[in-house]
């Protein structure tokens, strides 16, 4: 004689039921509802001083503090590896970004070090950022081979701050070419601090990686006005938030899109409608657990339209004037930001775009309450 069994509930000692339709199997009675329950989400990348208008003027001040520039400024020294070029011409397909000369660093071994060395302390109080340009000619296994920079005093013979992965502020995936590098102090945590040198070291764990790197600056805050600005999108206190879609909307009223045959609509993929094409542009970057886990730079409309799932979704003009383009990005898998890890959707521009007349970014989601 078989035992008599029942599917009970331990917390409220309910019992599954069983449904017996006539003519059918027997089975369960289950729910095919979700086990989670949501509230659907709409935010906007903001920032606490600018709100979510990202059209602004952005600039740096005057007199930044040259660290290379034709090897004639901060004194050059290799400190581990003993293939640093400081004063290389043409190399191949690599030009100098400008002048005669660059850096080359070639064959270079993991944890091979270049350092930049002023010779007096520098007060970053009235600093705002690093600028630089790097190229790369070999990238083998780019998941695992990084270019970092980071302050050092050389009294203490210590790093100054963090160690930053120049790669999560470029586009990494274009060889043979020159990307420039925007990177706050903030970042770096050097904000106000004293140095006497920079460094940058190579951590090559697998394969070859070949990098160049010219006319390298510590910028000066502006007398007005920001140098940088960060928006984002970060989950309420004790939520997380499951993100499905990412919305951009741009605009510029004096922007003419009149195309003589009208056959297509003149939108060109390498400015943002009457903006040219950005010279740092913006560091769009995915943080977990207070990690950079992804980023790319978006410097012109083709950039943001090779973002998988990106696709033009609506345009309009007057013609010659008030002209608007929409995008939208469905995402193939939900991003799921956690407030308890300090995740954020970033947005950095360090460039000005206050010749848009309408630029904002938002998300579409759903926001799952974790109390």
């Amino acid at each position: 004689m078989g035992l008599e069994n029942f599917i009970t509930d331990p917390k409220t000692g309910k019992k599954a039921q069983v449904d017996t339709p006539e003519g059918e199997p027997q089975a369960l009675i289950v729910s095919t509802r979700e086990l989670k329950t949501f509230t659907l989400s709409n935010k906007f990348f903001t920032n606490e001083d600018y709100g979510i208008d990202m059209n602004q003027a952005v600039s740096f001040g005057a007199g930044p503090e040259i660290v290379y520039q034709e090897d004639i400024e901060w004194t050059t020294v290799s400190i581990v590896g003993g293939d640093w070029d400081f004063s290389k011409g043409v190399d191949g397909d690599i030009s100098p970004h400008a002048g005669a000369v660059m850096i080359k660093a070639k064959d270079v071994d993991d944890g091979d070090i270049a350092e930049f060395q002023r010779g007096s302390s520098l007060d970053l109080t009235d600093s705002i950022a690093i600028t630089g340009w790097i190229a790369y000619k070999k990238w083998e296994n780019p998941s695992v081979n990084h270019v970092y920079l980071y302050a050092w005093n050389t009294g203490t013979g210590s790093i100054v701050g963090n160690q930053i992965n120049i790669d999560d502020y470029v586009n990494t995936g274009t060889v043979n070419t020159w990307h420039k590098f925007t990177i706050s102090l903030s970042d770096m945590g050097i904000v106000g601090q004293t140095i006497d040198a920079l460094r940058i070291e190579i951590r090559e764990a697998a394969g070859k990686l070949e990098t160049y790197y010219d006319d390298i600056q510590i910028e000066k805050t502006p007398a007005a006005g920001s140098s940088t600005i960060e928006f984002n999108v970060s989950p309420d206190k004790e939520t997380w938030l499951h993100v499905d879609t990412i919305h951009v909307i741009i605009a510029d009223d004096d922007y003419d899109s009149t195309e003589a045959d009208a056959t297509v609509p003149k939108i060109p993929y390498d400015t943002f409608l009457g903006v040219a094409s950005l010279s740092n542009g913006m560091v769009y970057q995915r943080i977990k657990g207070g990690k950079i886990e992804w980023s790319t730079v978006l410097k012109q409309l083709s950039d943001f339209l090779q973002i998988a799932g990106m696709q033009i979704v609506g345009q309009g003009s007057l013609g010659a004037t008030k002209t608007w383009i929409t995008m939208r990005a469905d995402l193939s898998y939900p991003i799921i930001l956690k407030s308890e890890d300090r995740d954020k959707l970033s947005i950095i521009i360090s460039d000005d775009l206050s010749g848009l007349d309408l630029f904002r970014i938002s998300i579409g989601g759903r926001e799952e309450d974790r109390i």
